[in-house]
């Protein structure tokens, strides 16, 4: 049996090395060379931080859904549009309209505002429970 062993490759980063005995391969080796690590850019996660202060442009743009899934109480409107949450949440939720994503829902209006935390949603219990104890 007559062995022959492949010479090794590192064009690349990492590398092989074959040893083949007859047809057969009998055994691979790899090699992977040292390289310098990429620069990384430094950025904050705070998953509470204070949303950014919108510019008037979303809070018309959040305004525009609202008209039209009727929601016209001013005390309504100036909650949502006064809040930046509120305005991003709206924003987002008009995407999500004109994409599709919430074509199968029974009310549009309740849907947003249970995302945007105005209404508790349909799905939970549906009276909060009472502090007394008997």
């Amino acid at each position: 049996m007559s062995r022959r062993i492949s010479p090794i490759c590192l064009t690349t980063p990492i590398g092989y090395q074959i040893e083949k005995v007859g047809r057969a391969f009998q055994n691979i080796v790899f090699t992977v060379q040292s390289q310098i690590p990429a620069t990384t850019i430094a950025f904050d996660l705070v998953p509470d931080a204070a949303p950014t202060p919108t510019v008037p442009h979303q809070v018309e743009n959040a305004g525009r859904p609202l008209a039209q899934l009727s929601i016209t109480t001013p005390e309504l409107v100036a909650q949502i549009l006064a809040n930046p949450a509120h305005v991003a949440a709206c924003n987002k939720f008009a995407h999500d309209l004109k994409t599709g994503k919430h074509t199968k829902s029974h009310s549009l209006s309740g849907l947003l505002l249970t995302i945007v935390g105005i209404k508790k949603g349909s799905n939970g219990p549906l009276f909060d429970k009472s502090t007394k104890t008997r």
